[in-house]
């Protein structure tokens, strides 16, 4: 029922300003992305293509966090055969946060989502950005000190 009423306020979504700019230069850099979500997958897709962004993300995954994020996120790891110092995991919430520090990723929380900024940073992300913008900055940065980031999960 959840996943019903979630479907029917997909229509109504639409993306934070300039992340489809961001999306667009990972996605020429030849950055892999990706999307990790509790949501259904049939609902991300359809949010995808109602924005025309199905061709920027090479997976949409679903995962239940019913035993723990971490555990979704080391799955998700597995079964796309990704090293986890190829991984930046960009987050809203604080249990993404937690999750990927537990699976050794570089983590971005994000303030445009589900928690307040002043929560993230309670969890110490490596991270903590306001605008999309930056998080494109922040990647560049991260490819210039050796850190080759290959994949971009949100």
């Amino acid at each position: 029922k959840v996943q019903k009423l979630l479907r029917e306020d997909i229509q109504s979504l639409t993306p934070i300003p300039g992340l489809i700019d961001v999306l667009n230069d990972f996605k020429s850099e030849g950055y892999q992305l990706g999307i990790l979500t509790s949501n259904s997958a049939d609902n991300v897709n359809l949010f995808l293509e109602n924005n025309s962004w199905v061709k920027l993300f090479d997976f949409v995954d679903s995962g239940s966090p019913i035993f723990g994020k971490e555990k979704v996120i080391r799955k998700f790891l597995k079964k796309h055969n990704l090293n986890p110092a190829d991984v930046i995991y960009v987050g809203d919430e604080t249990r993404d946060i937690e999750a990927a520090k537990q699976n050794n990723l570089k983590v971005v929380a994000v303030s445009w989502g589900f928690n307040y900024k002043e929560v993230l940073a309670q969890y110490k992300p490596d991270f903590l950005i306001d605008q999309p913008h930056e998080l494109s900055e922040l990647v560049s940065n991260l490819d210039q000190s050796k850190v080759k980031s290959k994949v971009v999960c949100y």
